[in-house]
């Protein structure tokens, strides 16, 4: 019956769960064997796919377009009305394919995983999980409307910190302060989406049986070849051996540009002037100019790479400009 699946996903992003509920039941029914596992398999791959894109495609419209208030809609209705089912079903196969025992050729890492994940799972964590879904739709909104005015004209964040570029100190300063000072109008509102979706995932891991949410979600994410006490090491280890490095190169970049303290808009982590003062680079002027080079440069790498990039552009996959309402 998988053959009547839509093959366009704008289709199958009108589905209701009751529609997508005949093919979770048949895939439920069929017996697993080492001759059955392969097929049923590929089944259950092709109904995640198309549930999984359906979702991330409207979560993305979430993020896009903060201000798409049927977007936000959309994403909430399968939210609330899809996925818990699917979630539900996903758990139900797991259980399925580990309870037959057959393991097939070069599953051994997902089946580890599958391992992991059933054991956390509770029923009463998805509407849980479903909140915290909701709840980041309201945080990409916040943020998506997080503009400052300069110079007559209102830039959205992505274009202010790029003038964290600049050679003059006084803009740059002046613009890390707007854009401090846009973020901290918002600051109740973010702590109190923060301590929210704190306290539901807190209740997760004590649903699952874990004293924290970090242990829960260690497992959730198949942590397995490292463990917290191995990050708190290499925490120790970027503290001693890397902070004295960044220290000696911070002292000569505020020797290069002749300052007497080094702040937070001359060295910022990713958008910094040139600590010998010449103009910042401009490798491009237009959003076609970048994605020409862009995909110049995979194809030099791979021709199958720049394909794969040439199929984002052709499909409208790829959403590079910096615009109000975007988180």
């Amino acid at each position: 019956m998988f053959e009547t699946l839509p093959q366009d996903i704008h289709e199958f992003m009108t589905w209701t769960w009751d529609q997508i509920q005949p093919y979770a039941d048949d895939l439920l029914a069929r017996p697993v064997t080492a001759e059955t596992v392969d097929g049923w398999l590929d089944d259950w791959s092709t109904l995640a796919s198309l549930v999984t894109e359906t979702f991330n495609r409207l979560e993305v419209r979430t993020t896009t377009h903060t201000n798409d208030e049927a977007g936000q809609e959309r994403y909430a209705k399968y939210a609330e009305q899809v996925i818990p089912h699917a979630r539900e079903f996903d758990q139900k196969m797991k259980e399925k394919l580990l309870a037959s025992g057959v393991e097939p050729t070069g599953l051994e890492i997902p089946l580890r995983r599958m391992r992991a994940e059933t054991a956390i799972y509770r029923p009463e964590n998805l509407p849980l999980r479903t909140e915290i879904e909701k709840l980041s739709i309201e945080r990409s909104k916040i943020n998506g409307a997080w503009t400052i005015e300069w110079e007559g004209k209102e830039l959205t964040f992505t274009e202010a910190v790029a003038k964290l570029q600049e050679q003059d100190r006084n803009t740059r300063e002046q613009i890390w302060r707007r854009l401090v000072d846009r973020v901290k109008q918002d600051r109740d509102k973010m702590d109190d989406l923060w301590i929210k979706m704190f306290d539901l995932r807190l209740q997760m891991a004590h649903n699952a049986g874990f004293e924290s949410y970090r242990d829960y979600r260690w497992q959730e994410l198949a942590r397995f070849d490292y463990t917290p006490d191995d990050c708190k090491s290499f925490h120790r280890a970027i503290e001693q051996v890397v902070v004295p490095v960044v220290s000696r190169l911070n002292q000569r970049r505020k020797a290069q540009m002749g300052v007497d303290r080094l702040r937070v808009w001359d060295n910022f982590w990713f958008m910094s002037p040139d600590p010998l003062n010449r103009p910042p680079l401009k490798p491009y002027e237009t959003l076609d100019e970048l994605n020409d080079r862009m995909e110049s440069i995979f194809h030099r790498v791979d021709p199958q790479l720049g394909a794969y990039y040439h199929i984002m552009r052709d499909e409208n996959l790829l959403d590079l400009e910096s615009r109000k309402h975007k988180a």
